[in-house]
């Protein structure tokens, strides 16, 4: 009787043996297993973690870039603006230089229509009785303007003749002088003006 129950112990023993052999793989491979599966996940963790800081460094790159075209764009319009400004201003000067200058061109202008209207003073009639008598020179540079006038042809002598002294009434009438005949002051002074003077009165 003994003999089988020790028997039955030494059997029972060997299959909690067994058992916890068993149970000590099953262990240790599910630990292996598990090990295993965390190294893969912790790998791929960390490529994910490389993947995301590499979107994170790309796109603090590109906000860069963005923020400094933004700013050399945002420097060229100001730029652009300030130049804008000082066209502006010169245009307005200049604008005003404009119609300053046509105010007085107007002002001179509407002056000499007034001046062109006034009736000329007539020479009192002791002042035409005197008559200088001109140089010989005088007579013939006077002579010269005259032809050249388009008051010819005469012929340069120094004498106021018939001929010259109907070229002086045609000047006289035709400028608006005191028609005498005679080559006093005025007539002489017009004559020998600079041509530009004759042709503006």
């Amino acid at each position: 009787m003994t003999q089988t129950h020790a028997r039955k112990a030494s059997n029972l023993n060997r299959v909690l043996v067994s058992t916890l052999a068993l149970a000590a793989i099953g262990g240790w491979g599910m630990f292996a297993h598990t090990s295993q599966a965390s190294s893969e996940t912790e790998r791929q963790l960390r490529g994910q973690l490389a993947s995301f800081q590499d979107q994170q460094v790309q796109a603090r790159s590109e906000h860069q870039k963005a923020q400094a075209a933004s700013t050399a764009e945002l420097t060229q319009l100001r730029e652009q603006l300030s130049s804008t400004r000082e066209e502006l201003t010169r245009l307005s000067e200049n604008h005003k230089k404009i119609q300053q200058e046509l105010t007085e061109a107007q002002a001179q202008l509407k002056a000499s229509e007034e001046a062109r209207s006034r009736p000329q003073a007539a020479m009192p009639a002791a002042l035409l009785a005197v008559t200088p008598r001109p140089a010989p020179r005088d007579i013939v540079a006077a002579q010269k303007a005259l032809t050249e006038l388009g008051y010819g042809p005469l012929e340069a002598d120094g004498v106021v003749g018939p001929g010259t002294r109907e070229a002086i009434e045609k000047y006289q009438r035709e400028t608006g002088l005191t028609v005498t005949g005679a080559l006093h002051a005025e007539t002489l002074q017009a004559l020998l003006a600079p041509a530009s003077q004759v042709a503006a009165q």
